[in-house]
């Protein structure tokens, strides 16, 4: 968990993201038929809503230090049964059998089948706000965010797990929707990947042989290139050339900078200068 950010897929790109709804996440624990979830379950059921994901979670990410591992062994063995057969949860499953070999015995193999499971088209953004909670499975793409000094983990990780912090700030409510991006006035094929944050703003531009204007044209920027040959042009004649996976931080004070070539090329801006029509 961590500050608001943008995720846009490169690939097909595996991800958990928010909370299900209680009905939903209870349905895939009680798929799994590991009784010791019984307990779980029970709190999706009588308290609907996210009072019920959040002491899920609790409970989860509490359990008994001596019964960690054989639950989480438990609901590996179960789900690695399941992800072949037919069912409408067998992705998740899925994603716990290929979590499981990176992450074994870790309790957060279990607390991310509260989480809604999906898989991005390449080409496809995800904005995630601040108070929800994720886990990249797998899949290449170009992250955004606000920096931050609150990151708080829930599981499959070594590092720490602060739980108390975690639940306190936590929000079941919070969705994570699928972004449209919108056109940039003068050129067609630039588009904006506009949010909420007040942070920062993806852009993302499919170049030609033509110069056009680097956007954002203003604030400090930071460019990646994805795809193809790309080459920046300041006013005064100066060149850089990124190749495949090169980025580059340009400050406010380079301005007029112009950018041609082939291929992708991202830009991350505030979010105090969004470009529109």
């Amino acid at each position: 968990m961590a500050q608001a950010r943008i995720l846009f897929a490169l690939t097909p790109f595996e991800v958990l993201a928010g909370f299900r709804d209680s009905a939903q996440a209870a349905a895939v624990l009680d798929g799994l038929g590991v009784h010791r979830l019984g307990p779980v379950s029970g709190l999706l059921d009588v308290e609907n809503g996210g009072t019920g994901l959040v002491a899920a979670l609790r409970t989860l990410l509490e359990w008994p230090a001596q019964d960690r591992v054989p639950l989480v062994r438990e609901v590996a063995a179960a789900s690695d049964r399941l992800a072949d057969a037919a069912g409408p949860h067998t992705a998740a499953y899925g994603a716990v059998v290929s979590m499981a070999r990176h992450r074994a015995d870790d309790l957060g193999l279990v607390a991310s089948l509260l989480m809604r499971h999906r898989v991005l088209e390449a080409g496809t953004a995800l904005y995630m706000p601040a108070g929800g909670l994720h886990a990249y499975v797998r899949g290449v793409g170009v992250e955004i965010m606000a920096a931050s000094d609150n990151v708080l983990r829930a599981g499959l990780t070594t590092k720490e797990v602060n739980v108390p912090e975690l639940l306190r700030i936590t929000d079941p409510a919070v969705q994570v929707p699928v972004m449209d991006p919108s056109a940039v006035a003068g050129l067609s094929r630039t588009r904006v990947y506009d949010c909420p944050a007040e942070e920062f703003t993806l852009y993302r531009a499919q170049l030609t042989a033509t110069p056009a204007p680097l956007v954002p044209s203003a604030g400090p920027r930071i460019v990646l290139r994805t795809a193809g040959a790309v080459q920046l042009r300041s006013p005064e004649g100066g060149t850089l050339s990124l190749q495949q996976g090169d980025s580059c931080f340009v400050p406010d004070s380079d301005r007029g900078v112009t950018v041609q070539g082939t291929g992708t090329l991202f830009a991350a801006g505030t979010g105090l200068a969004v470009h529109r029509p």
